[in-house]
């Protein structure tokens, strides 16, 4: 501002005496702006935690070196404030987050009915517990479950998606299985198996409700997501029929 003033008074001819106080002016949109940082943050975080205390119980041993060793959060340096926009990008995930909350605790009990004794974490944050979060037009829970055979990670996919009127369910026959049944009610179930070698496999079974919506849970004895697949237990930590139970809650609904 002192720059600015100097500026001013160099003008020739001058400019008229103004009756606003510009560095007043600074000063009151400074704070308006920090003030108004501070009640989003405040609020989201608020109503986040208000949802995430009932489901943050991990299970037996649901302590910081299972957490470390079987979940890396994301990168960050943390050195630098987060500008308005990542401030706002932040509190429109967390209000997401907030917005699934009806999915989340609908799966809550049965999957950690179907997995006694294990730790679940969020796989995006390393936090006990886990929520549904957006991507694209599909809700998606990623979990990492931590038990006595090891780390592995478990996926749920909430979406509005027919059923496609192939008969086949799956492409590549080289390195996965599937088997497509049609029900009675005209439920559409699509059960693959992926093997990547070394051991490695995925289990996904999908659910097309004649409602139209579809729900795909998937388990793996590892837990890469990209390159390289090293398995990290025996077996996924959900079998077939698990899988399949936990897509027939009807609260998953988008």
């Amino acid at each position: 501002m002192d720059q600015l003033t100097d500026a001013l008074r160099e003008l020739d001819p001058p400019l008229p005496p103004s009756p606003v106080d510009l560095d007043a002016v600074v000063r009151r949109a400074h704070r308006h702006r920090l003030r108004t940082r501070a009640f989003v943050t405040a609020v989201v975080a608020g109503l986040a935690l208000a949802v995430a205390v009932p489901l943050t119980g991990g299970g037996a041993g649901d302590d910081s070196a299972a957490r470390l060793a079987a979940c890396a959060p994301p990168a960050g340096d943390g050195a630098s404030e987060p500008s308005d926009d990542e401030v706002m990008a932040q509190a429109r995930a967390r209000l997401h987050v907030v917005g699934a909350a009806p999915l989340t605790m609908a799966l809550d009990a049965p999957l950690r009915q179907a997995l006694p004794g294990a730790t679940l974490l969020d796989a995006v944050t390393c936090e006990p517990g886990f929520s549904f979060r957006p991507d694209g037009e599909v809700l998606v829970a990623a979990i990492v479950v931590v038990d006595g055979a090891g780390p592995a990670r478990v996926e749920v996919r909430v979406s509005r998606e027919p059923a496609s009127a192939e008969r086949a369910c799956i492409r590549d026959e080289e390195t996965a299985t599937c088997v497509r049944e049609e029900q009675q009610d005209g439920t559409v179930v699509h059960r693959s198996r992926v093997d990547y070698g070394g051991g490695a496999v995925l289990l996904t079974v999908d659910t097309y409700r004649p409602d139209g919506v579809h729900v795909q849970v998937s388990a793996g004895n590892f837990l890469a997501t990209g390159g390289p697949v090293t398995t990290t237990r025996p077996v996924p930590p959900l079998d077939e029929a698990a899988l399949w139970a936990l897509t027939q809650i009807e609260q998953l609904t988008p």
